[in-house]
């Protein structure tokens, strides 16, 4: 029986030199050319072999849009364009800060009435994914600042009040102590029951003042623990805004040795009263809690939470609306006009007028949501939408792989139409602004929330994607944007190199290509002279273009220019940031 030649220990390939990190920077500088009269061009060789197959989709089926713009009431509408156009970012990032603070300045204050039984509230967990440098934090900076003026103000305006009844409180707990300790030294029986009954009266005193707290609605790095406490402090609201990823790792237990505390986030957005009776934490209940999250992340967040415990299986992760748009790099404008002042001033008024809106109050003085009335025409697009969504959930579904996500979709739709509803009306007085939600929101609500399910598709697909896969679909969109028709392994790496530290690390992405019958190697060539072998070459299924030039919106594989799913973390839309469809306002 003939075996296999003992290979020399001494010889090493190119894995082994990656791993040493001793691989050249041109490993096949030295290969044998494919031609020796010809440059090597792989288009310079005509593949033969068997018809090609469909080739095989990598990720979710699904195509990318854009966020909407035009659902949006006009002074938002205006806002997302003109800053997205200002800081050449997509207007997905602008949109959906915007919704976040909607449902920041909504939350705990107004919820939607569907039917006898079903309320929703209208805060919302918003996060939206780009890489690093491409204006996440100008644009979350500007969604955020009328809140963080309103807050300014609001501080300034109750100081006085809030130092003077610090003092009457102080003064009330020192005149009580004092009284306890007269109490204490009287001898006589008489003058112990006088003093006694001075002290409980000036306890009654000192727990009858109430100490207003300064307004807080922002939180950024807090902990679990943290976080109910000013919910507590703040009567059940608060929002979590941020443009970095930390809140998901203090969700995973950053300070507690990587155990998560999500208990408080997952009450805080369905509004399930939060009971505390731990020893050296305050106790009570927060009734109703309303916690409103806004993030910009990267993409690479995203993919980490695959390993926080917990997070899918308890349903965190299902409650957040995610946007991973395509970007913009590589198409920028260098001399993007900035944002006019007046839809900037329209935008903080809007904000502002919102977060003046008066606030019901329930006997007890705790903050109490108006309810915001559903009509027969909303509810029915409501019931078409989960009878739509039903059978999509199922096994072999569309939403097979986000069913805990999809599963909420139709009371996240809810929020969304009380958000526009309530938006549409900013700028109206308090006493004429509307409340009853109609159709118009709702299929306004419905156009997002189909936007929304591209989207968590996408996200869901991150989070599960292995590093292979997720290698093979940034090669797969750069076959995408050139067109290629065939390429050498050394072309590839060259072009490519930002995504790969040597040849030998794209060899696995490109056989999983291989497998989805995306690509195909062609045979080595005869070796003319020892040394090393030539690039190796793909070509590339020819159907795969064709389906693209013939029905991108239709394919499996790509979408139409801007809205690819394997294009979505390296490839642009070719549109630019402000070419958005405006249609009539009249019905805002």
């Amino acid at each position: 029986m003939n075996s296999l030649p003992m290979q020399d220990p001494r010889m090493k390939d190119d894995n082994d030199r990656l791993l040493e990190g001793t691989l050249p920077q041109d490993p096949f500088a030295d290969a044998e050319p494919l031609d020796p009269g010809a440059s090597g061009a792989a288009e310079a060789i005509t593949a033969d072999g068997p018809e090609w197959p469909d080739p095989l989709p990598i990720g979710p089926v699904a195509d990318v849009p854009v966020f909407p713009v035009d659902t949006l009431p006009l002074w938002l509408r205006d806002w997302v364009t003109a800053l997205a156009t200002a800081l050449q970012c997509p207007v997905d990032l602008p949109a959906m800060l915007g919704l976040a603070v909607l449902a920041l300045c909504a939350a705990k204050r107004y919820k939607a009435h569907v039917v006898q039984g079903w309320d929703e509230p209208l805060n919302l967990y918003v996060a939206v994914a780009l890489k690093p440098g491409e204006s996440k934090s100008p644009a979350f900076a500007a969604a955020i600042r009328p809140v963080s003026n309103f807050v300014t103000e609001e501080r300034r305006r109750t100081d006085p009040e809030i130092r003077a009844a610090i003092a009457r409180a102080d003064v009330a707990a020192k005149r009580a102590d004092h009284l306890k300790t007269r109490a204490a030294k009287a001898s006589a029986p008489e003058e112990y029951a006088k003093s006694l009954a001075l002290v409980e009266e000036a306890v009654l005193e000192h727990a009858a003042i109430e100490v207003p707290v300064h307004l807080r609605l922002v939180l950024d790095d807090v902990t679990s623990e943290s976080l109910e406490a000013v919910l507590r402090q703040q009567g059940g609201r608060i929002a979590l805004m941020s443009d970095e990823g930390g809140p998901f790792e203090l969700m995973g237990g950053r300070y507690s040795n990587g155990v998560p505390n999500i208990d408080v986030y997952l009450k805080g957005h369905n509004g399930g009263n939060i009971t505390t009776d731990r020893i050296g934490r305050e106790g009570g209940t927060i009734r109703e809690p309303a916690i409103t999250i806004g993030l910009a992340i990267q993409p690479d967040v995203i993919t980490s939470l695959r390993d926080k415990k917990g997070f899918r299986g308890r349903g965190l992760l299902a409650r957040f609306l995610w946007s991973i748009p395509e970007s913009l790099v590589g198409r920028r404008a260098p001399d993007a006009p900035p944002v006019p002042l007046e839809v900037s001033q329209a935008y903080d008024d809007a904000v502002t007028s919102l977060l003046r809106r008066p606030t019901l109050r329930d006997e007890t003085g705790e903050m109490k949501s108006q309810p915001m009335d559903f009509s027969a025409a909303a509810y029915d697009l409501v019931v078409g939408l989960k009878a739509k969504n039903e059978g999509k959930l199922g096994l072999g579904g569309e939403y097979e792989e986000v069913a805990d996500w999809a599963n909420k979709l139709a009371g996240e739709t809810i929020r969304l139409a009380g958000l526009l509803q309530l938006a549409d009306h900013a700028l109206a007085p308090d006493a004429t602004a509307p409340l009853a939600i109609g159709e118009g929101p709702m299929r306004r609500a419905l156009r997002i929330s189909d936007f929304l399910c591209a989207h968590a598709q996408i996200a869901f697909d991150m989070m599960g994607a292995d590093p292979v896969t997720s290698q093979a679909r940034y090669i797969l969109a750069w076959i995408h944007r050139t067109g290629t028709a065939s390429f050498t392994l050394r072309d590839a790496y060259q072009l490519l190199r930002a995504g790969f530290k040597a040849p030998a690390e794209m060899v696995p992405p490109l056989d999983l290509l291989a497998e989805h019958e995306i690509i195909r190697r062609r045979p080595d060539p005869p070796r003319s002279r020892p040394g090393r072998p030539p690039s190796p070459v793909f070509d590339v299924n020819p159907k795969l273009h064709t389906q693209n030039a013939q029905n991108s919106q239709n394919s499996v594989l790509v979408a139409p220019a801007g809205n690819s799913v394997n294009s979505v973390h390296d490839f642009g839309a070719d549109e630019p940031a402000a070419a958005f469809p405006r249609e009539d306002d009249d019905h805002v």
